[in-house]
Parts: C-alpha cells; sequence; structure tokens
C-alpha cells in the first residue's frame, strides 16, 4: 500500500469518526466526499446563506423573491389537514447523490424546509 493511499485512508476513517461524534449532518457530508462527490443542481438563484435564512411561517412569495423561483413546484399528499406544495430547490444532474434542499408550504405558507443528503 503507498503512502498517499495510507494517508487518504486515514484521513477518511478520521473524517467518519469526528463524524460519528458531530451528528448525522456531518457523517452524511463525510460520506458524500467519500463516495466521490455530489452531483447537485440548484435553482439559478438559489444560495446556502439565502435558503439558511428561511423560516416557518414565511409567505411562499417571500421564499420565490428570496430564492427565486424553484427548480420544481409540486403538491404532495401526507394525509395532513391540506395537501403541501413542495418547493425543490435542487436536484441531481445523474440521479445520483445530491444536496436535497425542499420547502413545503401550506396555506400560502412554509411549515417545513429540508436540508439533507439524498444517496441512491
Amino acid at each position: 500500500m503507498t503512502r498517499k493511499r495510507t494517508l487518504f485512508i486515514a484521513v477518511g476513517f478520521s473524517l467518519c469518526l469526528v463524524g460519528i461524534v458531530y451528528g448525522q449532518r456531518i457523517a452524511k457530508e463525510t460520506l458524500l466526499l467519500l463516495s466521490g462527490g455530489h452531483t447537485t443542481i440548484y435553482s439559478d438563484e438559489y444560495s446556502e446563506e439565502l435558503f439558511d435564512d428561511i423560516f416557518v411561517g414565511q409567505s411562499k412569495a417571500n421564499v420565490i423573491k428570496q430564492l427565486g423561483f424553484p427548480i420544481e413546484e409540486s403538491i404532495f399528499d401526507r394525509g395532513l389537514e391540506m395537501p403541501e406544495t413542495v418547493l425543490e430547490y435542487s436536484e441531481s444532474a445523474t440521479d445520483s447523490h445530491y444536496r436535497l434542499r425542499l420547502i413545503f408550504i401550506i396555506d400560502d405558507k412554509v411549515v417545513e424546509k429540508v436540508k439533507d443528503i439524498h444517496f441512491d
């Protein structure tokens, strides 16, 4: 085993341990990096900072003003009182691993924001 490969494996293992210690989010990011990266495509005006500023109760109009139009808008029925509108601000270029960014809207207000990693 080459020295470079040994170092790469040690760093990867260390990152996984840090991920376990500091939570699922870091672990998922570590796995994403170790699996060869991601194929995330974001909507045209999307920014991580602006997405982080979205809050529950914010109007759909303000979300679109802040983040621009989503890549896709769909209706999702989880069996709640009303079906939810889902604003999708990310997708995968290759139907593979990507950073998932969703905003759920009911009655023109944000009820949930999803910032996760999707593994396929």
